[in-house]
Parts: C-alpha cells; structure tokens; sequence
C-alpha cells in the first residue's frame, strides 16, 4: 500500500473546499440574479394590478349607472302611461250630474 502523508490529505482537502466554496459562490449568484427577477416582476405585476384595479372600478360605476338609467327610463314610461291614460279617461268619462 501506498502511504499518503498528511500534507497529501491536506491538499487534497483544500482541493475539494475551494471546488466547493466556487460552487456555492455561483449557486448564491444565481439566487441573488433569481431573485432579483423576481422583484422586477412583481413590480410589474402590482403595476399591472393597480391598472386592473382602476377598469374594475370605472366598469363598476358605468354599470350602476346603466342600471339606475334603465330604471329611471322604465320609471318614467309607466308614469306617461299613467297620465296618457288618466287623459283618455277623462275624455271618454260620462257627464257628471249637476
């Protein structure tokens, strides 16, 4: 058997270390750039939604608007139906008696 010396297991220790140490330095690169995507994209996100928040708004009031206006219309033709009809009886009435 081949004897290793102690400075032989060092190096190689430190070999592997410095592998390892340039491997977690690129992993922690890469989840910092990931990340930072992420915020980029979020903030478009919320803008995105702040644009969606003001169409839901304005299609909110333009359809309570829309609803009280047919009401109002349907409101206003039964009451011209009323007084049309209160006219037509009033010239079709029988004469009073005095």
């Amino acid at each position: 058997m081949v004897d290793i010396t102690r400075e032989e297991i060092d190096a190689k220790i430190e070999t592997k270390f410095v592998g390892l140490a340039g491997q977690i330095e690129m992993l922690t690169a890469e989840m910092r750039s990931e990340f930072r995507h992420q915020r980029e994209d979020t903030a478009l996100l919320r803008a995105e939604m702040q644009g969606m928040k003001t169409t839901i708004l304005v299609t909110v009031v333009g359809s309570v608007l829309a609803v009280l206006g047919i009401m109002l219309a349907g409101q206003s033709n039964l009451l011209s139906a009323f007084q049309a009809g209160i006219a037509a009886s009033a010239i079709h009435a029988p004469p009073s008696r005095l």
